[in-house]
């Protein structure tokens, strides 16, 4: 990974944190609580451009991430969000914007692909608790879910598809 980030982070100031991956890796990897702060990472091969796996929380923490062939934001585990946290992935080729396959309380998760990709992929069983989840994609679907998602709280799912996807 081009940055790996367990434990608690917490920044102040504008504080920001980049990673970058050209291989099979991630740009960034997230496995801890962050505080504050612009967390960034980008991957041109098979990774993610962020990895967020673990019991994760996000407290007024802005996560981007921009993957290739890999998710732009790839989510496993328990996702926590608090504050003003977003986290937002785009993917430009096979990979889509977002990779949901955990668990996710608060904030707003947006993803796009602009290839063949889903803006928003959930797979695996996983349950939205109070969040926003949007997808946007052009040859691949708005959202695509392959798995058993639950909602509760006031979760919504939106996804639009602008070229060949659904």
């Amino acid at each position: 990974a081009g940055v790996s980030i367990s434990g608690n982070l917490s920044n102040s100031g504008n504080s920001t944190v980049t990673g970058n991956a050209s291989g099979n890796g991630n740009g960034v990897n997230i496995s801890g609580n962050i505080t504050d702060g612009v967390i960034s990472g980008s991957a041109t091969g098979n990774g993610a451009g962020v990895d967020i796996s673990g019991d994760s929380t996000l407290n007024n923490t802005t996560v981007s991430g921009n993957g290739t062939d890999g998710a732009g934001v790839s989510i496993s585990g328990n996702l926590s969000n608090s504050g003003n946290s977003t986290v937002t992935g785009n993917a430009s080729g096979n990979g889509n914007g977002v990779n949901i396959s955990g668990n996710i309380t608060d904030g707003v998760i947006s993803g796009s692909a602009t290839g063949n990709g889903a803006g928003v992929g959930i797979s695996g069983d996983s349950t939205l608790n109070n969040a926003t989840v949007s997808g946007n994609g052009t040859d691949g679907a708005g959202v695509s879910i392959s798995g058993n998602l639950s909602n509760s709280g006031n979760s919504t799912v939106t996804g639009n598809a602008s070229g060949n996807g659904n």
